[in-house]
């Protein structure tokens, strides 16, 4: 009987050094890194600090940008610089830095290759027109 005291309390303690073993072992999770994602349109660029608003143009944050970040405007990678204001924007910002701007230039209404062409063929039926009343 005394040999199987003994028995279940060396088990116990090897169980246990292999649980405190195993526990140290493991390492501890990594932070999970929270990213926040801005969406607005331009307002001002200096330097390198970014002001950006809402989509409404209200609320107004300023930002620095670093030189690590990406930037894209219309899906290609470009400078700060080449932004400007009223470019619709989206912007990632990880542990207080901003690693990401996506800019899209809009186009005015009309503008694109074809507008010329078609104000052309408008222009030249109007003239057609009024030219044989």
């Amino acid at each position: 009987m005394f040999a199987a005291i003994l028995f279940g309390a060396a088990l116990s303690l090897t169980m246990t050094i292999e649980c405190a073993r195993h526990s140290a072992d493991r390492s501890e999770p990594s932070a999970v890194q929270v990213e926040l994602v801005q969406r607005g349109k331009i307002v001002s660029i200096d330097d390198m600090k970014l002001e950006m608003s809402d989509q409404d143009g209200k609320n107004k944050r300023t930002y620095m940008i670093t030189k690590t970040a990406k930037i894209t405007l219309d899906s290609k990678e470009v400078t700060l610089a080449e932004l400007k204001k009223g470019d619709s924007l989206t912007m990632t910002i990880a542990e207080g830095v901003v690693t990401m701007v996506a800019a899209v230039r809009t186009k005015p209404a009309g503008a694109g290759p074809h507008s010329l062409r078609l104000t052309r063929y408008f222009a030249s039926l109007v003239t057609s027109q009024t030219v044989g009343v």
